[in-house]
């Protein structure tokens, strides 16, 4: 069991750089490009703040506290841990919509990281650990403004869509145009056409109340359009109704001059 926890925390931060990569190349997007150019650079200012405090032991080093078995900057999978949950964290903040499961993750995966290399191994001092920690928060929050204050048009390169107005949205016309089609029993077929003004307006006042007057203009739309439908079935139902009773007489003459044939035969 050991083993296996050592194993995790040994490659947790190459696991969690793959796992972004790959979503990335599923999703067909940039994201996991802008978030390696950022741990690139935290990488850069951590070896810079670290260089002076390289282990001794440099076999020991590297078995136990690097990944591949290379010698890499003391604090190296911290920091890397740090940044990707800060990275995560800022836009959550922003939408107000947290991923608890991956916040939870991240932080357990942190830890883990902090006793196999300070507390298991003594990779190198504990001070190095939080050195490397706030490089990572302060890098993963920093690269994240950086990309935040570009404007709308890089969001999309951010994790969790920052911004709440990045959606597809469709617009209505003002004008709206219903068409209805009817056919009447002797086969005569018509049409009518009702045009609606929307009557957008710009909001100057409550969006609310707004709102509101937009419902209401609706539903009279919609019985203006349904009194038209209804006056043209009206009207179809008294054509079919006239055609009937000039039928049912047409009938009644029949029948009446048959009734008169067949008294004459028999006379």
């Amino acid at each position: 069991m050991n083993k296996i926890i050592d194993v995790i925390s040994l490659f947790a931060p190459f696991i969690l750089i793959s796992i972004f990569v790959f979503m990335s190349i599923f999703n067909q997007d940039l994201k996991a490009m802008f978030l390696l150019a950022g741990i690139f650079f935290m990488l850069y200012i951590l070896k810079q703040v670290t260089s002076s405090s390289a282990n001794n032991d440099d076999n020991q080093f590297i078995i136990y506290c690097s990944m591949f078995n290379t010698l890499e900057t003391p604090g190296t999978s911290t920091a890397i841990i740090s940044f990707i949950f800060m990275y995560m964290l800022l836009p959550m903040i922003y939408n107000n919509q947290y991923n608890l499961l991956m916040l939870i993750s991240l932080s357990l995966i942190w830890i883990l990281d902090i006793y196999h290399k300070l507390f298991q191994y003594k990779c190198f001092e504990k001070s190095l650990g939080l050195i490397a920690t706030l490089i990572g928060l302060a890098a993963g929050s920093g690269f994240f403004f950086t990309i935040y204050n570009l404007g709308e048009e890089y969001y999309n390169f951010l994790y969790f869509n920052v911004s709440k107005n990045n959606l597809v949205q469709c617009s209505k016309n003002d004008d709206t145009e219903y068409q209805c089609s009817f056919e009447e029993e002797d086969g005569t077929t018509g049409s009518t056409q009702v045009t609606t003004n929307n009557g957008n307006s710009p909001n100057n006042g409550s969006s609310v109340h707004q709102e509101t007057a937009n419902i209401t203009r609706l539903n009279e739309e919609l019985k203006n359009i349904n009194r038209q439908i209804n006056t043209l079935i009206n009207v179809d139902h008294l054509n079919a109704d006239n055609d009937g009773v000039h039928v049912h007489s047409d009938q009644d003459q029949t029948y009446s001059t048959a009734e008169n044939l067949t008294d004459a035969t028999y006379d």
